[in-house]
Parts: C-alpha cells; sequence; structure tokens
C-alpha cells in the first residue's frame, strides 16, 4: 500500500477495510452505517474515507464519524505490524456489529445550564448527541410537534407502507440513558430573545442559555387549481407516504418535482 490508500480484505467472511495513512494502519468496518455501502469504493483523502453513495465521513484510521448523514461511527480493529507484514486483530462479538456509537456522557445532578432545540429531526439528535460526545452535562431538551423521535425521511420516498417504528434514528431508551429530553407534539409560538424563554402551544414557557433552530423545510404547495383535490398529496410524514402507497395501487402516478426524493 502507498502512503494514503485503502484495500478491502476478508476475514472470517466478514469485510473490513485496511487503511494507512502517513504510515500508520488501520483497520475499520467496510460498510458505512448509513445505508451500507462498501466504503472501499469510495474516497480516502489524508485521514477521512468517505462513503461513495451519500458522503458520509469517517476517520481513516479509529472508524470515528467525522461527517454526516450516518449518524453512528464504524468498528475499529487492532492493527500489529511484525516482519513488513500486517495483521489485523478481531474480536468475534465486534464481527456481529457493524455501527459504533461514541462515547457519551450524560446529564450532571445540578448542572441546570440548559440547551433548547427546536425540531425534531436529524439536526437536532446530532446536536444533542456531539453535547453528549463533549461531557456537555447540562439540560437538552429537543422540541418537536411531530408524535414521532427522529426519524430518516429519506426512506419514507423508497418504501412507502413504511412503518414509523422502523425508521427512527433512535429509540426512546436512548434518549433517557443519556439524559436527553424529548419534547413530542410541542410547537413552539414565540422566542424571546431578551429574556431567553420560547412559548408553546401549550402555554408552557421554557428557558434557555443556547437556542437551536432546526425545523427543517417544508414541500412547497403548487399555486394552481386543484390541488386540493383528495387524490393530491404531498410526501413529508410516515402517514403521508402511507396514503401515498394505498392510493397507488393499480393507479397511474404523476410526480410534480425532479429532486433526489
Amino acid at each position: 500500500m502507498c502512503d494514503v490508500r485503502m484495500k478491502e480484505v476478508d476475514i472470517g467472511h466478514h469485510s473490513v477495510l485496511l487503511t494507512r495513512c502517513n504510515g500508520k494502519y488501520g483497520a475499520i468496518g467496510n460498510q458505512c452505517t448509513h445505508y451500507g455501502a462498501p466504503l472501499s469504493k469510495g474516497v480516502i483523502s489524508g485521514q477521512k474515507v468517505r462513503c461513495p453513495w451519500h458522503g458520509s465521513c469517517f476517520n481513516a484510521l479509529t472508524g470515528d464519524l467525522e461527517e454526516f448523514p450516518g449518524i453512528d461511527s464504524l468498528p475499529c480493529h487492532k492493527v500489529k505490524i511484525h516482519n513488513s507484514k500486517v495483521y489485523v486483530s478481531i474480536n468475534k462479538k465486534d464481527l456481529r456489529h457493524q455501527k459504533r456509537l461514541q462515547h457519551m456522557g450524560t446529564a450532571v445532578p445540578g448542572v441546570n445550564h440548559t440547551i433548547l432545540l427546536l425540531g425534531g429531526g436529524a439536526a437536532s439528535l446530532m446536536c444533542a448527541e456531539t453535547l453528549r460526545q463533549e461531557n456537555f452535562g447540562g439540560r437538552i431538551i429537543m422540541v418537536s410537534r411531530d408524535d414521532l423521535l427522529p426519524y430518516d425521511k429519506t426512506r419514507l420516498s423508497k418504501v412507502m407502507n413504511v412503518l414509523s417504528d422502523t425508521i427512527v434514528l433512535r429509540r426512546m431508551e436512548f434518549f433517557h440513558q443519556y439524559g436527553i429530553e424529548v419534547w413530542l407534539q410541542k410547537e413552539a409560538v414565540s422566542v424571546d430573545t431578551e429574556k431567553k424563554t420560547v412559548t408553546f402551544d401549550n402555554g408552557l414557557v421554557q428557558s434557555y442559555d443556547q437556542l437551536l433552530l432546526s425545523t427543517g423545510c417544508r414541500a412547497k404547495v403548487l399555486d394552481v387549481p386543484g390541488t386540493n383535490l383528495s387524490n393530491i398529496k404531498m410526501l413529508e410524514t410516515p402517514e403521508d407516504a402511507q396514503q401515498i402507497h394505498a392510493a397507488c395501487l393499480g393507479s397511474n402516478v404523476v410526480l410534480v418535482g425532479t429532486s433526489f426524493v
């Protein structure tokens, strides 16, 4: 291997990515933690490996996640050089796991510093996780007007009859374990930046020290006659996807919009 290079190797019927960066070797999982793309088909630059499908980046030596849309890190295995040969040691238990969660702290009793995250999507989720990975011990509150935990919205256009609980990015147990409060079905109606408070639709007023606005975007409604007809559907939620799936069976379909989704 030249100075910056990667190579796929098979160990016990499992694919491992062997990397070399400036004389240092690494052995990490070869499947992207996002959608499972083979990282050996991607690009290595410096100490980063970039996924060929959606661009997630991982540290080439440690497997730590460095750029999204992936949310988990790669498993990392021990490497030893002996007599100009590279030896990789893998725990059999690790072969069953294609993903790894970086070390995270949790809320510390008595630390009242509050970070309020408005929006229940991937951006708020990754902000909360990064804070805990950086050992922030204060209060983290994630607020969403949806009734579902942060989920993978891109799946909605790929599996139209998807079940809601199969696309969530983290389970509720995860949020409990790391002291991240999640408020569902609450909508912010006003923000007072001088008093550092947010008022919600149920009358609750919550104070904050830092505020993140990550409410995402909404599909643009066409301003033309007929958009209110019952067979005109927008795709934004799992319920929308299920309705579209049911309406499309045995029918002709017209898609308006030429984006990735």
